[in-house]
């Protein structure tokens, strides 16, 4: 799609970025904990942007901690050389592992974009019958409106809304009154 390419090469990019500059942090802890929520993948643009901003929130929290905890431990585990050694630690980690949450944060955000064209793309490929199997439905479901649960004229893209709602939060969404 126009947007979802460029901000698939984007995400990768940043992606990368981030890796490479949360490894300038030393801190084997920070890089495990991060490689845990790496693997997760956000199922649209608003899950990429809370992904992503919990990535940077544990990188402004870590990088703030490192710099009174990284002394301790190294002091305690080699005395003056390891609180040295520890206070350049969390020197380096109070910069790169802020900078590393940004990208972070970036290449989450572009990724659930990217997630989102594509479950568009999907949807609208198999509305479109490009992927038609005749054991599957021709459309998707109507949405039906307000609490009364009324019938208006099909609509496309209201049934799109409508799978877009039901994904976020267990469609929590689509019992709004609004609709």
């Amino acid at each position: 799609s126009l947007l979802g390419a460029p901000s698939k090469t984007f995400s990768q990019f940043t992606g990368s970025l981030g890796r490479t500059v949360a490894q300038l942090s030393m801190d084997d802890n920070y890089l495990r904990a991060r490689e845990r929520t790496a693997n997760s993948t956000p199922r649209h643009a608003v899950d990429g942007l809370m992904s992503g901003s919990i990535g940077l929130g544990r990188g402004v929290v870590e990088g703030l901690t490192g710099l009174i905890s990284a002394p301790l431990e190294g002091a305690q585990a080699h005395g003056l050389a390891g609180f040295v050694k520890g206070v350049g630690k969390g020197l380096v980690g109070v910069a790169v592992k802020p900078a590393a949450g940004i990208l972070d944060l970036a290449s989450r955000t572009a990724e659930g974009v990217v997630r989102t064209f594509e479950f568009f793309e999907g949807a609208s490929r198999s509305l479109d019958g490009a992927e038609a199997d005749p054991s599957q439905r021709m459309r998707l479901p109507r949405l039906l409106h307000g609490p009364e649960r009324t019938i208006h004229p099909y609509s496309r893209y209201e049934a799109i809304a409508q799978l877009v709602l039901l994904g976020l939060r267990d469609g929590v969404y689509l019992r709004e009154g609004v609709l």
